[in-house]
């Protein structure tokens, strides 16, 4: 069940001031919030930081940062966004980079096929390059050259179990 501390409800009201119950709040959170794995750059690092400092788990929420225990279930406070990153969309991947990088990392060490929007086929093990953001993807083939690969121009990923359409046609 999902828990506030008492910390986190006087954070609340000082800091978001919103009309939700604490534990509507923090379920909207929970269920909207994004990590900081969708956002890029300062702000990125920013919230790496943030997460380091308290050793706790992050969710960015409209204007503001909710910081969680490590079971997930329990607000324990609650920062504003400094001014420098807002808006913070300026700071967000698009949504094909991150259901792109999910699949990769789902499949870590797993050959996938990645087929383009240009209609090349390629056939490998993915990664993406260091640092973010993680808009160039990786595909190390057999032979042992590396092809990058703009997400944008995904296409396709398949694996054994699994095809993944980032594309219509």
């Amino acid at each position: 069940m999902a828990r506030v501390t008492t910390h986190a409800a006087i954070r609340l009201k000082q800091r978001v001031k919103n009309n939700n119950s604490n534990k509507s709040q923090m379920n909207l959170v929970l269920q909207k919030g994004f990590t900081k794995y969708r956002y890029f750059g300062d702000f990125f690092y920013y919230l790496n930081q943030k997460e380091a400092q308290n050793s706790k788990k992050l969710k960015v929420y409209g204007n503001s940062i909710y910081v969680f225990g490590q079971n997930s279930k329990n607000l324990v406070t609650t920062y504003l966004i400094p001014n420098k990153f807002l808006p913070i969309s300026k700071y967000e991947l698009d949504k094909k980079t991150v259901k792109v990088s999910g699949v990769v990392n789902k499949n870590r060490e797993t050959k996938l096929l990645v087929k383009t929007i240009f209609g090349k086929e390629y056939y490998g093990i993915c990664s993406f390059t260091t640092g973010r953001p993680y808009t160039l993807l990786l595909v190390k083939l057999d032979n042992g050259n590396t092809v990058r690969i703009e997400t944008n121009d995904v296409k396709e990923i398949s694996s054994v179990n699994e095809v993944y359409r980032f594309w219509e046609d």
